[in-house]
């Protein structure tokens, strides 16, 4: 079990598989996700539980904390067990995932413990090529999901383009 305090470095890497996937997620899901996203290294195999704390999550994200804040990070964890995606490595193959396999919300407590599903592991974990990283500072700021991807997506392609022109 791993509790997220500030990382020193706030980068996100996704496979570009995992980008180009079909899904939605709403603005507060995404930021959950994201979260969790720059918890992990390069060098991590496996996924850990993670812990977040509702006031850490909303300093990183410059969020007022009142009793709201705790209800809708609360609401999108638990969709996020449920929300799915769906990633094409093949044309002829179509995969559908869940983008978490465990939530724990404790009432009061104020914190909640995520942990991704293990299908995400190769879109995840000890990437080599074919992906796209970001800090998190560049998104934090974007108030609408769609935002969020259209970055990701150009971000992606600059990511690209950058590697061919090597």
């Amino acid at each position: 079990l791993k509790t997220i305090n500030t990382p020193p470095l706030d980068v996100i890497r996704k496979s570009n598989k995992l980008i180009e996937a079909r899904y939605r997620l709403s603005v507060w899901e995404q930021r959950l996700i994201l979260t969790l996203l720059i918890n992990i290294s390069k060098q991590d195999e496996d996924f850990k539980r993670y812990r977040i704390r509702v006031a850490d999550f909303a300093s990183q994200w410059q969020l007022e904390s009142d009793n709201s804040l705790y209800e809708k990070v609360h609401e999108a964890a638990d969709s996020l067990v449920g929300r799915t995606l769906q990633i094409s490595d093949d044309p002829t193959i179509s995969k559908t995932v869940s983008w978490l396999a465990y939530v724990e919300y404790v009432r009061g407590s104020g914190v909640v413990e995520l942990e991704f599903h293990n299908a995400l592991k190769p879109y995840l974990l000890q990437l080599k090529k074919h992906y796209t990283e970001y800090q998190l500072g560049h998104v934090v700021n974007f108030k609408n999901q769609y935002t969020i991807r259209i970055y990701e997506l150009l971000k992606m392609e600059v990511f690209r383009y950058k590697s061919v022109g090597k």
